[in-house]
């Protein structure tokens, strides 16, 4: 069912850079050996079992999230320890929650985090500090996201890149029969697993959360390596035709509808670096994520003699600090002066100046 830990990571052949690395490895390994079967409600999974066995390990999932919440309330762990250890397949959460657990129980010098979607959970290794815990965009260059639901490890400033293009791993969601109560089917949801603002929650409720995770491994590992030479019945694998994540390189060709929405001839460095500025000037930190993967001069000036603008310069000049932050973590230069003879880093200071001046 799992697949090798190279091609996990090939739709960010980058990532295997990162200093992080070695760290989402030895997790891939805990989460393969701690939840044999897998993302049970993944559609293309999920959707091979029979009904009832579908029902009834949807059901137990959904538990942990009850159960969670209580332990938290009570600042304990043992309920959930108990309700989890013959558990071998995983939701999302499960899986990030018991990844960070792991790490804050075996490398607690290492900084990892639960990472929110709308519907998704992801584990995040090595967020840099002071960075915006809701700006994915400032987190770092050699910050990682483990998705060990999806199968795909890649860097966190590749994030909206990666949603841009990657095929949805669609969720099994259960429908009611609100008069009885009782599981009446399972269908797909429509919505891509990795839509929304990734979010980190920072507060004491996500402190105790982590503690809970500590406590939850540390009492579980040595109860699986005791189990670990019983034998265990896999999930089947995908049937043919099936969706997956295919292992392609993720940074093949720019995508068509980003040349499209901002009306760029072709894909050449120079419309791309056009792109980069436009979407700089409007605000768009999504699509200026995605140029930013393609541009290879990030503080290339525009053609016109009376501006000699960056992306950085058109950023500061419309306030939209999201990107202007995005591109200083790509490397913009803050001090390129345009036609005026201003530099970046001085139009975000006047504008600040002005913005905080009274009515």
């Amino acid at each position: 069912m799992y697949r090798r830990i190279e091609e996990y990571s090939q739709f960010d052949p980058e990532v295997l850079k990162s200093r992080y690395c070695p760290f989402a490895t030895e997790l891939y390994t805990v989460i393969v050996s701690r939840f044999p079967m897998g993302a049970v409600n993944r559609f293309d999974r999920g959707s091979q079992l029979p009904f009832s066995e579908l029902k009834e390990q949807l059901d137990h999932l959904a538990s942990y999230d009850t159960v969670a919440k209580e332990q938290v309330r009570r600042s304990g762990a043992g309920d959930l320890i108990e309700c989890m250890k013959d558990i071998r397949y995983a939701s999302c959460e499960i899986m990030a929650s018991y990844a960070q657990g792991y790490m804050l129980h075996k490398h607690p010098d290492i900084k990892t985090e639960v990472m929110y979607l709308n519907e998704h959970a992801m584990l995040v290794i090595g967020r840099e500090a002071g960075s915006d815990p809701n700006n994915i965009m400032t987190w770092g260059n050699d910050t990682i996201i483990c998705d060990y639901w999806a199968e795909l490890l890649y860097l966190s400033q590749h994030f909206f890149a990666v949603r841009a293009q990657v095929p949805n791993v669609t969720f099994c969601l259960k429908v009611l029969d609100k008069t009885i109560g009782a599981l009446k089917s399972v269908i797909e949801s429509s919505q891509h697993y990795l839509e929304g603002n990734p979010t980190i929650y920072v507060s004491a409720a996500s402190k105790k959360y982590d503690v809970m995770f500590t406590r939850w491994v540390a009492k579980d590992l040595p109860m699986q390596e005791s189990l670990s030479s019983a034998p265990v019945s896999l999930m089947p694998p995908p049937a043919a035709g099936a969706m997956q994540a295919p292992v392609v390189s993720l940074f093949a060709a720019v995508p068509q509808w980003l040349l499209t929405k901002y009306k760029l001839d072709n894909d050449s460095q120079a419309s791309l670096e056009q792109g980069l500025r436009r979407a700089a000037s409007t605000g768009c930190a999504a699509d200026l994520a995605i140029f930013i993967r393609y541009v290879r001069d990030v503080n290339a000036q525009d053609g016109n003699s009376a501006s000699k603008k960056t992306a950085l310069h058109w950023a500061a000049l419309n306030g939209h600090e999201d990107c202007y932050q995005a591109l200083i973590v790509a490397k913009a230069r803050d001090n390129i002066e345009d036609a005026q003879g201003k530099m970046a880093v001085t139009v975000r200071e006047e504008r600040h100046k002005t913005a905080a001046k009274p009515a």
